[in-house]
């Protein structure tokens, strides 16, 4: 059994809460879960930067791997791109015993992650400022 509350941060920020395994049983409903949001996302235009909130996920097995990364090519295949946060020990260390830890942008917490975010942001209106004219 697995359950996902999604949470809109903003037009472009999506998190999800998972609950429950991710196997072989519940991978189809998580991938539906990110088509219907990406399929949101192409309608409006907007590519969605999907939060994946790992904390309330009990086990992982192979085949929700195999979901992770698929949901990873969809969302990116749509122009957005997916995060996974809090993830407890043991599904840290069976990712990076696969390595997939390398393939997946995996951080701390929700709250680290909004605030690279912000980081970003800020970086690109700095270089996006207006050149001024200078008259001669």
């Amino acid at each position: 059994m697995i359950d996902f509350q999604t949470e809109f941060l903003s037009n472009s920020v999506v998190v999800i809460k998972a609950r429950g395994k991710l196997n072989e049983s519940t991978r189809h409903y998580f991938f539906d879960c990110i088509s219907d949001l990406m399929q949101e996302a192409e309608k409006t235009g907007r590519p969605h930067k999907v939060i994946v909130e790992c904390n309330g996920l009990g086990s992982l097995s192979s085949s929700g791997m195999a979901a992770l990364l698929s949901a990873r090519i969809r969302i990116r295949k749509g122009g957005g791109k997916i995060y996974f946060t809090h993830l407890s020990s043991t599904i840290a260390s069976a990712l990076k015993i696969t390595k997939l830890n390398k393939l997946l942008a995996i951080y701390p917490t929700t709250e680290e992650l909004l605030r690279e975010f912000d980081r970003k942001d800020q970086i690109v209106q700095q270089t996006r400022t207006p050149l001024i004219a200078h008259e001669q």
